[in-house]
């Protein structure tokens, strides 16, 4: 049978466990989103000394974005009813998409640094910011938009200096659609898919 004190250092145990989960579980969060940060600041750093920034862009989107959160977010209510082959197909090729815009504004950096910034918990998010300096001494501020919602710690969304990649693609993809008649085939063959 158990003593009172074995019992009440059990409960002080218990409880304060309970406590410190919540922080942990935030802590451990944000120490992926940074991992995820420096790793995607060594590739781009790697591709800014050479000319190999769009390739990089889009291996670095096929290995760390969170493909099918931009599609759905891309899409809006049209993803729901959406046959789910064609919209994988679409969330590629909305990404390459993406990488390359992304690439052809970031090319005034290339030959420049990258540097890891912040990184801070956002409602159910981590910002990753990064700090871009050009060689002609403009500078720049690149943040991504980090979550593990899909189980690894993936980026959802890319800001280039107020640029929002989320939302021109959107504005892009609602374009295609109104031309291609809602046709999300037709569309994912307009981006390159």
């Amino acid at each position: 049978m158990k003593s009172v004190n074995q019992t009440r250092r059990w409960l002080l145990a218990a409880s304060g466990a309970a406590v410190l989960a919540p922080g942990y579980a935030v802590a451990q969060a944000e120490a992926s989103a940074r991992a995820l940060g420096e790793r995607m600041i060594a590739r781009l750093a790697d591709a800014f000394g050479g000319n190999s920034l769009e390739p990089a862009l889009r291996a670095l989107f096929a290995d760390h974005a969170d493909a099918s959160v931009i599609a759905q977010a891309v899409l809006a209510s049209r993803a729901q009813t959406a046959d789910p082959a064609a919209m994988r197909a679409f969330a590629r090729a909305c990404t390459a998409q993406m990488a390359t815009e992304l690439a052809r504004r970031l090319q005034p950096f290339a030959g420049g640094r990258i540097s890891l910034g912040e990184v801070r918990p956002v409602r159910s998010y981590h910002e990753v910011v990064a700090r871009l300096a050009a060689g002609s001494g403009a500078s720049g501020r690149l943040v991504w938009h980090v979550s593990d919602r899909s189980g690894q710690m993936r980026f959802f969304n890319v800001i280039l200096d107020q640029e929002n990649m989320l939302a021109l693609g959107r504005v892009q993809v609602e374009d295609l659609m109104s031309r291609h008649g809602g046709d999300l085939s037709a569309v994912t063959r307009s981006l390159g898919g």
